[in-house]
């Protein structure tokens, strides 16, 4: 078994790694990359919402560790010690090549995600000599702050049986991931959700898509003049941490091929079927989606992604201001009350703005509300693209909320 872990997990992106490798376009975090991410120098304008777990992810980081003070040999072999120590218990050693960031990212989450499947503990070890141990431990600090934010894991609990550490403090660039047994209460929270999303299906899931896409053309415009195809992806399950693992995967994706190849990818994920009668579910696919989204971000940023892609995210309930009331987003519309200020300021909508009710403003969540939730990837445009709220709510407007909701509906019937 352990033998077949290890192949499963090391080939997912071993090819993709490889590819990557000539590019060198993200660099390994250093420690730092939280503190760095917070200023935002790219994007001064954007808030991630994850203030609070950079705090404590700076407390964790600032723990003075005694394997400092040890000599380069004695590091090394007590980190051998260790792994063989690891071998002889049985734990799978996975000798992973990942030398960037987002290879780093998406084998870490590949490997969680295939933990995840099992309700019984389990562990793995990690060995990432190419990835440094500040850049390990960043990975480690912020894992701990995402646990300690409440809120993340009141709609996250499959990360709760999680425990990411350095091996042996960081006496070698390895981590060790862990997971628990699950618990009566986690084992019904996990039947729950099962039975809450749909199952992955390819063909209908890209049709239903691609009708989407199609019918709001504004995101097939080319860039730069070079065309901007769309690749299609899945992720296979419900579980957050397959989610970070696709969507990773298909960050490695996109950097592997030139923009005329490959300029886009809309990730699909399962649908929670929802009685749109019964508040409470919607209430919960909705925070649970802003949960999975702000998870999204954070690793984003803490990989600089930022700084290559522009992401959207989609929903088929997608509300604004039911997601998380702070300011520019990152991934997001605006809120409601911004969008007023939006329109005046822009030639793109020559409406009578003061009119507008707070109905009228909703209709630009319609431009998010896709007929499965779905994270919508490519690379950052070197055009800013001007008036482009305006644009489209100007053209939303002129559909009108009736017709928009039927044309979603029809696409949520091919799914």
């Amino acid at each position: 078994m352990a033998t077949i872990f290890q192949i499963a997990v090391v080939s997912s992106l071993a090819v993709i790694s490889r590819q990557v490798h000539a590019f060198s376009v993200l660099p390994a975090a250093p420690s730092s990359i939280l503190r760095q991410s917070s200023n935002h120098h790219h994007h001064p304008n954007v808030n991630t919402a994850h203030g609070t777990m950079q705090r404590q992810s700076q407390l964790f980081a600032e723990k003075k560790n005694p394997v400092d003070e040890l000599s380069e040999e004695r590091k090394e072999n007590l980190f051998q010690f260790l792994l063989r120590d690891m071998e002889v218990e049985g734990t799978p050693v996975l000798a992973c090549d990942a030398d960037q960031a987002h290879t780093f990212q998406g084998t870490v989450w590949t490997v969680m995600a295939q933990l995840s499947e099992n309700d019984i503990e389990s562990k793995a070890c990690m060995v990432l000599q190419e990835m440094s141990i500040d850049s390990l431990q960043s990975f480690v600090d912020d894992f701990l702050a995402i646990k300690a934010n409440e809120r993340l894991m009141e709609y996250l609990p499959e990360l709760a049986r999680f425990n990411v550490t350095l091996l042996g403090r960081g006496v070698g660039p390895a981590l060790v991931v862990e997971t628990s047994n699950r618990t009566t209460a986690e084992l019904e929270a996990v039947a729950k959700l099962e039975s809450t999303f749909s199952d992955p299906n390819e063909l209908t899931w890209t049709a239903a898509m691609k009708a989407f896409v199609a019918r709001l053309g504004g995101w097939s415009e080319d860039k730069d003049d070079l065309p901007n195809p769309h690749a299609y992806r899945l992720a296979g399950s419900w579980d957050v941490c397959d989610t970070l693992a696709t969507f990773w995967v298909s960050v490695c994706e996109l950097l592997a091929q030139p923009e005329d190849v490959l300029g886009s990818t809309i990730l699909c994920l399962p649908a929670s079927k929802v009685d749109s009668d019964d508040s409470d579910s919607v209430q919960q696919a909705r925070a649970r989606f802003a949960a999975t989204t702000e998870l999204v971000t954070e690793s984003l940023f803490m990989a600089r992604g930022q700084d290559l892609f522009d992401v959207s995210y989609l929903h088929p309930l997608y509300d604004r201001d039911n997601i998380h009331l702070v300011d520019n987003l990152y991934g997001h519309l605006p809120l409601l009350k911004s969008v007023p200020a939006l329109l005046k300021d822009s030639s793109a909508y020559d409406g009578n703005v003061d009119a507008l009710t707070d109905n009228d403003l909703k209709l630009q969540n319609y431009q998010r509300r896709s007929p499965l939730p779905a994270i919508f990837v490519r690379r950052q445009s070197k055009k800013a693209k001007e008036d482009s709220t305006a644009a489209v709510f100007a053209n939303l407007s002129k559909e009108g909320k009736e017709a928009l909701q039927e044309a979603l509906e029809k696409e949520m019937e091919l799914v």
